[in-house]
């Protein structure tokens, strides 16, 4: 983070630390990636609460 404050150009920075932004699904994947993200759908739809 210091770095991109230090070089001025970068205009936003995503930083995800959790697993829950790419598995909570109905249906899990063998392989998960960089275009994998959680459904938020199955998420409203089963009602999760909490570190979700």
């Amino acid at each position: 983070m210091r770095s991109c404050k230090r070089a001025k150009t970068v205009k936003r920075a995503i930083f995800t630390s959790s697993a829950g932004t790419v598995n909570v699904e109905e249906n899990f994947k063998p392989v998960y990636d960089e275009t994998s993200w959680s459904d938020m759908e199955f998420v409203r739809r089963v009602k999760m609460t909490g570190w979700v």
